[in-house]
C-alpha cells in the first residue's frame, strides 16, 4: 500500500476532498511524473474515505491501493498499445492480401483501433470507480511538516522508496 501527506480541505459525512502534498523526495526520481505536483502548479485534489473524521486543515495520511493504481497506469497507457498496434498489423495484412495500396487500410484500422482503446478505458474506468479499493482512505491526522518541507535525518521516496538524506 502506498502512502501520502495531504491536508483536508473539505468534508462531508464519510468523505473528506485532500490536496496533496508533494514530498520533498519527489525531485529525483522517475516517479515525479506521476506525483501530487502538475506542471501548472497546481496540487492534486481527492476524494478519500475519512474513517477518522479529520476536520478541515488537518494534516493527514493517506493509504492508496498500490495494484489499483499500476492498474490506472496499464489501462491508460500500456492497453491502449494493443487494438492501436493490432490495427496497424490487420490493415496492412488485409491491404497485402487485396493486393492494394495499405495507406487506407493502415489508417482505417487504425482509427478502428484507437476507438476499440477507448472503449475499453472506458470499461476499466467504470469497473475501477466502482471499486471500494481505488478510494483513498485517511489513516490518521498526522503532524504538518515544517515550513520550506525542511526535515531532519533520512526519510524514503514514497515511490521508489530511495533513502534520501535531507
Amino acid at each position: 500500500m502506498g502512502s501520502q501527506k495531504g491536508t483536508v480541505q473539505k468534508t462531508e459525512g464519510e468523505w473528506a476532498w485532500v490536496r496533496l502534498q508533494q514530498p520533498v523526495t519527489c525531485n529525483h526520481c522517475g516517479s515525479a511524473i506521476i506525483s501530487a505536483r502538475r506542471k501548472d502548479g497546481d496540487k492534486t485534489v481527492v476524494k478519500a474515505n475519512n474513517p477518522v473524521h479529520a476536520e478541515v486543515g488537518k494534516t493527514v495520511l493517506l493509504k492508496f491501493d498500490n495494484r489499483i493504481m499500476l492498474t490506472g497506469i496499464f489501462s491508460m497507457f500500456v492497453l491502449p498499445l494493443i487494438p492501436i498496434m493490432l490495427g496497424i498489423i490487420s490493415g496492412q495484412w488485409l491491404a497485402g492480401r487485396l493486393a492494394v495500396n495499405p495507406a487506407f487500410f493502415t489508417v482505417g484500422f487504425t482509427v478502428a483501433g484507437i476507438v476499440l482503446a477507448l472503449m475499453v478505458i472506458a470499461v476499466v474506468a467504470k469497473r475501477v470507480a466502482g471499486n471500494p479499493r481505488a478510494t483513498p482512505t485517511i489513516l490518521r491526522v498526522v503532524k504538518p511538516d515544517p515550513p520550506g518541507g525542511q526535515h531532519t535525518g533520512d526519510i524514503r521516496c514514497p515511490a521508489c522508496n530511495a533513502r534520501k538524506p535531507v
